[in-house]
């Protein structure tokens, strides 16, 4: 990419809402040489052509600056990420398995806490078995203040960047062994309590 900072939101359209966009919208004029990246879910074709012609224009946003990738095999699609300097994730549904893979690709990742549904607090859970809270924020205005402060700041994006990457190795997210024993006792607990 020739983006001066590329973020990404790697989540199906439906999990897009106004005034997340919106935010993203913000972001994009904030950081003029910037670019945000999506997937080529089933319906993108509609939903691009929506965001380009609607939604982009009406906050200045020039179209070329919501790019599209393919969906690719799971290796593949880990190994693209690592070239994201963020990812930003949505507010109705964060986290889960796009959450998951950013994390395992070292990509740092803004997200929202405190959510009132079960999708919405996955996130949240993620960062606290990942053991670190980076990133994680409570409000929109403070979603998009703190994309400001890292993604204005090479430097300390970097560390934070250094920080999931080191993190994903010693933290219980992706410690699947203790994960499995655990789950295999707690099988045998529930075999044995019949």
């Amino acid at each position: 990419s020739d983006a001066s900072i590329l973020f990404a939101t790697l989540s199906n359209f439906q999990k897009m809402d106004p005034s997340m966009f919106t935010v993203w919208t913000n972001i994009l004029r904030r950081f003029p040489k910037s670019k945000l990246l999506t997937i080529e879910y089933a319906g993108y074709d509609t939903a691009i052509k929506n965001l380009r012609t609607e939604f982009l224009p009406a906050h200045g946003i020039k179209a070329d600056r919501v790019v599209l990738a393919p969906q690719a095999p799971w290796v593949d699609h880990i190994y693209a990420k690592t070239a994201i300097d963020m990812m930003l994730d949505t507010s109705s549904k964060n986290g889960h398995t796009t959450g998951l893979d950013g994390i395992w690709a070292g990509v740092p990742t803004m997200a929202l806490g405190g959510g009132a549904t079960m999708p919405a607090r996955a996130a949240e859970s993620i960062a606290e078995g990942f053991d670190s809270t980076v990133g994680l924020t409570y409000s929109l205005k403070e979603y998009e203040d703190m994309v400001y402060e890292f993604a204005g700041n090479k430097h300390k994006l970097n560390v934070w960047r250094s920080h999931v990457e080191r993190q994903r190795t010693l933290s219980g997210l992706f410690d699947t062994e203790t994960w499995s024993e655990t789950f295999s006792r707690l099988m045998q607990a529930t075999w044995e309590a019949e």
